[in-house]
């Protein structure tokens, strides 16, 4: 039995800036790949160029606690060919809880500036690029400690230019709302944003081995089956803003589904130094609690009516919503494999699979628009589960110690494989499920991994390499409904080594680093289906490490 219970809380503070005149910008949307963009005769280093936009404060508490149960009974038959049989029982109870709360007093009107607040100095942030393609990479900014560390300042400062707001526009509800917000000293928890879940699963298995031989081919494997039953309940409030006016509205939903689970193995020994391999299970994957919630914001646009409207250009969403998902069902998969490997040294082998996964179901986040009987156009960004999906591929793989090296480099080895991955599922019905299949997101057609290694005398070393192809990061609606890929990622590769030295049989001295490479991480956004631009190209830089490690006992 085990028993878990977490908490985790955060508070988090946002001073915003606005410049006090609009700076003439020159973009280049593909220089060296990116995005690079300059700020013509701006003065960024000059406190007078900036205004105090605006000051932020959030509070999150998280819990989450959860028992677990298991007791397994094995059953020794004595027979050759049915050796073993096994039972078990599984229990899980767990429970998790997150309210939050934040305030954000909007003070740009009053054209403050951000000089005046009692923050310590400003300073120019650090240059985050590499290079010299962009040409505006810095601005005046507190320090975080100045923020973090002025907080009741910054709240006095921003109740007094809340007072004069009102003051000024006694009509706007709006900022009497903010000004009650920071009239407590802590941020208030508001229901609106808070979710509680609680699941019990209950499984039972049973499983048998078996082995019998087929002249002089050896036959074994394990037939099995998992029953789970599966009840939840998840609660949340939505939040409905509409002509100024925000309702709370909570909602509860409870699931109970159970899952019947077999799973067949087989392997056959024709020789001693080859093995194949069958399989089939079907497999089940739950949804995180966090997308269950059934919560779901929805906030109006409001727009100046003295302003015209272009007749000709694309309609826009009178609202716009997101979410959680309490309709979510878990993935489920039907999963076949099969694979080969050959033994051909003590240290060698060389393993050929291939695997197909008849599924339903990914969840992934999706934007659509749809008309609303309120609100008209709205657009809502939540999860979905997609419709039917298949996954099919193979792998080829290889290792083995150089032992025909002279003995100073009988340590020596080599590791490898490719996996190539066909992926494709359709869309969720409620964006057109029935359409053709596209490429899963998150998932790459050729995944490649090599390392070179050292295990002897106490030292252990290894330099690996891998590589993944491109893939798409989410899916986008265009105007008519159909989606297409709404942000992609170009391959990515990485470089890393690890180096150890067993001083003694207790104690052992490390060195580490990532990222050897340093390859950018390209990103690119497709904001209609025949027109890209490069969104990020984003060094994450090397990363080193030292370490000691020391083993008591013998």
């Amino acid at each position: 039995m085990a028993y878990e219970d977490s908490e985790y809380e955060a508070r988090n503070w946002s001073l915003d800036s606005a410049f006090t005149t609009a700076p003439t910008v020159v973009v280049k949307f593909n220089e060296k790949d990116g995005a690079a963009f300059d700020l013509t005769g701006f003065d960024a280093a000059n406190p007078a160029n900036y205004y105090w936009r605006g000051y932020y404060e959030r509070h999150y508490i998280a819990k989450g606690s959860g028992v677990q149960w298991r007791g397994d009974a094995v059953f020794d038959t004595g027979s050759s060919w049915l050796p073993e049989l096994k039972f078990g029982l599984r229990y899980t109870d767990r429970d998790a809880s997150l309210i939050q709360g934040d305030r954000y007093a909007w003070v740009l009107p009053l054209k403050l500036p951000l000089a005046g607040l009692p923050v310590g100095q400003l300073q120019m942030v650090e240059d985050p690029f590499r290079g010299n393609s962009q040409g505006f990479t810095q601005y005046l900014m507190p320090t975080r400690d100045g923020i973090a560390g002025s907080f009741a300042a910054l709240q006095q400062r921003s109740v007094a230019a809340l007072q004069q707001l009102v003051a000024l526009n006694p009509n706007d509800q709006g900022y009497k709302d903010t000004l009650k917000a920071f009239s407590s000293p802590d941020v208030p928890l508001n229901q609106g944003g808070a979710f509680s879940a609680t699941e019990q699963s209950y499984a039972e298995y049973a499983q048998a081995k078996y082995n019998f031989d087929v002249g002089s081919v050896a036959i074994d494997g394990v037939v099995g089956v998992r029953v789970v039953q599966t009840l939840g309940e998840f609660s949340g409030t939505s939040r409905v803003s509409v002509n100024g006016v925000t309702s709370l509205i909570p909602r509860t939903i409870r699931q109970n589904y159970t899952d019947v689970l077999p799973n067949v193995s087989l392997r056959i020994r024709p020789v001693d130094k080859l093995q194949l391999r069958l399989g089939y299970t079907q497999t089940r994957t739950r949804v995180d609690f966090g997308a269950l919630n059934p919560a779901l914001n929805v906030t109006q646009v409001v727009r100046d009516p003295s302003q015209p409207v272009d007749p000709n250009a694309p309609a826009q969403p009178n609202a716009y919503g997101s979410g959680g998902n309490p309709d979510l069902l878990p993935l489920t998969s039907n999963n076949y494999d099969v694979s080969a490997e050959y033994y051909f040294s003590s240290t060698g082998s060389i393993t050929v699979a291939g695997f197909y996964r008849d599924l339903f179901g990914f969840t992934s986040n999706y934007t659509r628009r749809i008309q609303d009987p309120v609100y008209g156009l709205i657009e809502i960004n939540r999860p979905e589960n997609s419709g039917a999906g298949k996954i099919k591929g193979f792998e080829v793989g290889a290792q083995t110690f150089l032992d025909f090296l002279p003995e100073a480099f009988k340590g020596f080895g080599v590791q490898g494989n490719v996996t190539y991955i066909d992926g494709k599922n359709q869309f969720p019905k409620t964006l057109g499920g029935d359409a053709d299949y596209v490429r899963i997101t998150g998932l790459s057609k050729w995944t490649y991994n090599a390392a070179v290694f050292y295990e002897r005398n106490g030292v252990t070393g290894r330099i690996s390499y891998n590589r993944r192809s491109p893939w798409v990061n989410y899916y986008r609606q265009a105007n008519d409904g159909s989606q297409y890929t709404g942000v992609g990622i170009r391959a990515t590769s990485r470089l890393d080594a690890s180096l150890s030295y067993d001083i003694s049989k207790h104690l052992t001295v490390s060195a580490d680093v990532s990222n050897l490479l340093a390859k950018p991480f390209e990103n690119y956004n497709n904001y209609q289906p025949d027109r890209t631009y490069p969104v990020d190209v984003r060094y994450e830089g090397r990363y080193y490490g030292l370490g000691l490690r020391f083993r008591f006992g013998e």
